[in-house]
Formats: structure tokens, C-alpha cells, sequence
């Protein structure tokens, strides 16, 4: 569920992993955990640092954005 939609924002945002690191001040291999499908449920803090990091609500990181039919 998070892997392939922050793949999607990344892109979106033309944001690399290494960027949105430093950006959420979040280690680079959770991110890539988190694309790889590693780290398939993160922790809420985790998910804030991301979702404030790429100016996005928690629903649009987790998938649950109704806007996008």
C-alpha cells in the first residue's frame, strides 16, 4: 500500500529517496524499506516526518485520497 504510492509521490514531487531523507530527517534505508515493501505498516512518526516532509496529508501517504478517480 505505501510502497507503491510513495513511489508514485516521489515521482510526482520529482523527489529522490536520498532527498526526502535529508528533507524528514529520516534515515535513507526507511525509505527504502518502505518502497521495497519492507516496512509494509510504519509507525505513525515515522509516516508524519514523510507526509510534512512532502507537504502531503497522512490519508494522501497512505493511499486514502479520494481526489484521485
Amino acid at each position: 500500500m505505501y510502497k507503491n504510492n510513495l513511489k508514485k509521490i516521489l515521482k510526482s514531487k520529482n523527489i529522490n529517496q536520498s532527498e526526502l531523507s535529508r528533507i524528514a530527517n529520516v534515515p535513507r534505508t526507511n525509505i527504502v524499506s518502505i518502497i521495497n515493501g519492507q516496512i509494509k505498516n510504519p509507525t505513525i512518526g515515522l509516516m508524519i516526518k514523510i507526509a510534512d516532509a512532502l507537504n502531503i496529508s497522512l490519508d494522501e501517504f497512505r493511499g486514502d485520497n479520494t481526489n484521485d478517480k
